[in-house]
């Protein structure tokens, strides 16, 4: 019972890093784009 427990608190865990760094990354991603084409 503890094990799954801790199972499933580390794929939660994973599941959020996982989904914020998507969520960064779809982020920065147009940002990036807007900036180096104002540079450009």
């Amino acid at each position: 019972m503890l094990n799954a427990n801790i199972q499933n608190q580390i794929a939660a865990a994973f599941a959020a890093i996982v989904s914020a760094a998507v969520f960064v990354g779809a982020s920065i991603g147009p940002a990036a784009q807007n900036v180096s084409s104002f540079i450009a």
